[in-house]
């Protein structure tokens, strides 16, 4: 997987909003054929370090659903998945995590990322 971020916004003192998107490509998500799509299950899983602890852990089930017909298209893309998340001032940690819920496998990625007047 692979995480970006989008510009951090202020939304009160001490307090940031942060858009993080997180990549999967298709070709690592384990589907199963059906009458007339391919689906697999992804977990996704997210969480903010910081010098004063650790975030609650976002977690979001992502259905993955690609029409039989469009199979070969989406060889070699990407599905991405967006969240915002609420952190403070500083150099946080994200720490983003995907599960395939079919296969088992997992991937897990832990990214710096500057935030605000401390940043």
């Amino acid at each position: 997987i692979a995480v970006a971020f989008g510009e951090p916004r202020k939304i009160k003192k001490g307090k940031h909003h942060l858009d993080v998107l997180v990549r999967v490509p298709i070709d690592s998500v384990t589907l199963v054929p059906g009458e007339t799509h391919e689906q697999g299950q992804l977990e996704i899983y997210l969480a903010v370090k910081d010098d004063k602890g650790i975030s609650e852990l976002h977690n979001q089930s992502y259905p993955v659903e690609i029409p039989n017909e469009m199979i070969e298209q989406a060889a070699g893309k990407e599905i991405g998945y967006t969240v915002t998340l609420e952190v403070r001032p500083g150099q946080p940690t994200v720490s983003a995590g995907v599960w395939d819920a079919i296969s088992g496998l997992e991937s897990f990625v832990l990214m710096p990322v500057k935030v605000g007047e401390k940043g």
